[in-house]
């Protein structure tokens, strides 16, 4: 029996077929490990949860890094002198439209010593309104 069918872990159940479309995936913590669940198993995300979590893993992921998703992530290498606000908005909207589960994004990059601030609004599709997040980049 598949973990999307046990009744334990029907994670899809009261989501809307929205939600249901943005996917199941196995829950990752803020330090990248996998999370357990009190069952001692594989804990699971669904809906928005999962839509956000990818979204983070693909702006934290060097784009190439994984043989078998070769265009997930983006061009940013960490170690690497940071590029100009142009190259990091470009690869940060890239690897967020590449996710069909995202109908649009909109970044803006600004500079304050030498850091960068990238405010990020992204609408999830079929759903109104944006997401926003922000992040730093240290040059």
């Amino acid at each position: 029996m598949s973990v999307l069918q046990n009744k334990q872990y029907n994670i899809t159940k009261g989501l809307s077929q929205t939600e249901r479309d943005m996917g199941v995936d196995l829950a990752i913590d803020s330090s990248g490990d996998l999370q357990l669940s009190n069952l001692k198993d594989f804990k699971l995300v669904a809906g928005v949860n999962n839509a956000a979590q990818a979204l983070r893993l693909k702006l934290e992921i060097e784009r190439g890094s994984l043989p078998y998703h070769p265009t997930l992530g983006t061009n940013l290498q960490i170690g690497e002198k940071t590029k100009n606000a142009f190259e990091i908005k470009i690869s940060v909207l890239n690897s967020i439209l590449l996710d069909p589960r995202f109908s649009s994004a909109r970044v803006n990059v600004t500079v304050q010593g030498g850091v960068y601030i990238l405010d990020i609004f992204v609408s999830l599709k079929n759903t109104d309104g944006e997401i926003p997040l922000q992040l730093a980049l240290v040059n």
